[in-house]
């Protein structure tokens, strides 16, 4: 299991020739928030972001993420439509998680994911600064019937478990 935050800006290394070839920059998922990839801002004489899709990722590692090759990163229109942890059409960190019965629950700060089954497993949720501190960030599941929109993430009051993950 891994932290979007701690996989983006990681470098992202070419297994087949050694080369350092960009970092990431962000965490990619389709509408029904299944794990697509990745955004890579590749290093060039002028940046421009590609696209690595999942299945061409060797490893995630502690310190880089592993290609397989140079054809993994494709053009970054092949993930046109993908949403972003931090870009794209739908933004999740920063965005308020609401139980369905109308509690707030924190903000999004992170968010947990699979790489093996693609997908969200839950979030890491602020109550601002002072709690982090004092009592630490909570963390939700994700289940099946969360909306995720442009104004908030809402859970469904029954489904809702505050756990350690």
């Amino acid at each position: 299991m891994l932290k979007a935050n701690e996989v983006i800006s990681l470098p992202v290394l070419d297994l087949e020739s050694g080369q350092e070839r960009g970092n990431v920059r962000d965490v990619l998922f389709c509408d029904d928030w299944t794990f697509q990839g990745l955004l890579v801002e590749v290093k060039a004489l002028f940046r421009k972001n590609r696209f690595v899709p999942l299945h061409k990722v060797h490893a995630f590692g502690e310190d880089f993420v592993v290609i397989k090759n140079e054809q993994g990163l494709q053009p970054a229109q092949d993930a046109e439509g993908y949403n972003g942890i931090r870009t794209g059409p739908v933004v999740v960190i920063g965005k308020p998680a609401i139980s369905s019965d109308g509690q707030f629950l924190g903000q999004i700060e992170d968010v947990y994911f699979q790489t093996e089954f693609g997908e969200i497993v839950g979030y890491e949720l602020s109550d601002g600064i002072f709690s982090d501190i004092v009592e630490g960030r909570k963390t939700v599941s994700h289940v099946e019937n969360a909306k995720i929109s442009d104004d908030a993430v809402i859970l469904p009051s029954t489904q809702i478990e505050q756990e350690e993950i």
